[in-house]
């Protein structure tokens, strides 16, 4: 994992990003999280995300308890840091 390599999770994120435009394919998150979509779809349109996979790609280094469900609170931190607003 890059993760364990050093990286930050910003480095991460454009890495698969980059990635997947060199491949033409969506960015998607490697693991199987859990998540409400509803609140994904919430917390994407407050912070003006548009791009889901790749939001969840991110928000997936914010799981703080490591439970594989994404929680309101673990993707508004996510969202935050991704736009730079913390």
């Amino acid at each position: 994992m890059l993760i364990a390599q050093g990286w930050t999770e910003a480095q991460v994120y454009a890495y698969r990003a980059q990635q997947a435009a060199e491949a033409q394919t969506p960015v998607i998150s490697g693991t199987n999280l859990n998540y409400n979509d509803a609140v994904v779809q919430r917390v994407m349109d407050k912070y003006g995300l548009t791009d889901k996979d790749k939001f969840l790609a991110y928000a997936e280094f914010f799981d703080a308890d490591g439970n594989k469900y994404l929680k309101e609170e673990e993707l508004e931190n996510a969202a935050s840091e991704l736009m730079g607003l913390r």
